[in-house]
């Protein structure tokens, strides 16, 4: 519940919760705020089938929040192979730090996508662990 109130908290900074009055975002924050139970996979989904123009500043407003678990989820949810979404996980990379973000690196790493591993690979101060773990997959054709 605490990752909810984060989350929620997070969009009302960035202006994106409650939304506009009537708008397809407004019907999306709604309906995430009546579904408790939802998972990460069911909201994404739906945020893709109804609000695809607002990943970018869900996934920003989400990361903002500093919240280590949030960010390492963001990053497992945006699909590189989707260009849009490929942009947003490199803009969030960028916006990363070495060590201090390890776990959202790592959960992007999880989709041995070629270019994400290429810009985490051009990371200064990354943790050890993950510095081999970036070496093992370009090692195997990963990251160029």
């Amino acid at each position: 519940m605490l990752q909810r109130q984060i989350a929620f908290a997070a969009l009302e900074r960035a202006g994106l919760a409650p939304g506009p009055p009537g708008s397809t975002l407004a019907r999306f924050i709604g309906w995430l705020r009546r579904r408790p139970d939802v998972c990460w996979d069911e909201a994404v989904a739906r945020a893709r089938q109804e609000v695809p123009d607002q990943l970018e500043a869900l996934a920003s407003a989400l990361w903002n929040s500093g919240d280590v678990v949030l960010r390492a989820n963001v990053m497992r949810m945006l699909d590189p192979a989707q260009p849009d979404e490929l942009a947003t996980l490199g803009k969030l990379i960028a916006r990363a730090h070495g060590e201090q973000d390890s776990e959202p690196l790592r959960a992007a790493l999880e989709r041995r996508h070629p270019e994400v591993v290429a810009r985490i690979a051009r990371k200064r101060a990354l943790a050890p662990a993950l510095r081999a773990e970036v070496r093992e997959l370009s090692r195997l054709g990963l990251g160029g």
